[in-house]
């Protein structure tokens, strides 16, 4: 049996992204656990009901919305019951509050100047040396702010072990996959970036030891919409 794993998410929006990796997760047997520990709590407005701390089961993944402090986690969940926890922490300052222990760290923005800024006051009192980081950048284009910029205002390798670092470019269909998967509730992912696609493939390998190939056609039997229920 693989050991409970816990995935720390940090930055700007990245909702879809885990609604993405989630159906994944599920077409591979892992219970999985959505936590919004974010200030702007983003979760709730993608999925038709859910209200309030409670854990909420859709499309066969439980979700909960927890912004206050995340002592209380432990006593509201059981996280034995689950396979796999993917906490989402936005750009929330209080980022001590839950020691979860990450197995892998995400940092994800865009090159938003207010965007990196706030991520840079969050990471200098949260990254350590022990940490496993990936680093994505999205909704990248063309112009003298790039990914070396970027890197040297934040300097997350001065505090932490960078695993891999991913630049995703902007396009209208990934930016309609975004936009959809805050609306229609089906989390459909089929005409996003084979980049997008790959990097999930990557993480789940790291995760599981599954070959890349065998993930990618699991992705492919899962992209459409409400592939996993």
């Amino acid at each position: 049996m693989d050991p409970f794993i816990k995935l720390g998410f940090v930055g700007s929006y990245k909702v879809d992204m885990l609604h993405y990796l989630s159906r994944i997760l599920r077409a591979l047997n892992k219970q999985v656990l959505i936590i919004d520990a974010s200030k702007d709590q983003a979760l709730k407005a993608t999925l038709p009901t859910m209200t309030g701390g409670d854990v909420y089961t859709y499309l066969g993944v439980d979700c909960c919305s927890h912004a206050d402090r995340l002592t209380e986690l432990n006593k509201a969940i059981n996280l034995k019951d689950y396979d796999i926890a993917l906490v989402d922490h936005g750009l929330n300052g209080e980022l001590e509050l839950l020691n979860m222990d990450y197995s892998i760290v995400f940092i994800v923005s865009d090159y938003e100047r207010h965007h990196i800024l706030s991520l840079k006051q969050i990471l200098n009192n949260f990254l350590n040396k022990k940490m496993n980081v990936v680093k994505i950048y999205r909704d990248v284009i063309n112009t003298k702010i790039d990914k070396d910029y970027i890197n040297q205002i934040l300097d997350i390798e001065e505090y932490a072990k960078v695993i891999a670092e991913y630049e995703f470019e902007f396009t209208e269909d990934d930016y309609k996959c975004k936009l959809l998967c805050q609306y229609d509730d089906v989390f459909s992912f089929k005409k996003l970036s084979k980049k997008y696609k790959e990097m999930f493939a990557d993480i789940i390998e790291e995760l599981y030891g599954i070959k890349f190939g065998e993930v990618m056609k699991i992705i492919k039997s899962v992209e459409g919409a409400k592939a996993c229920k």
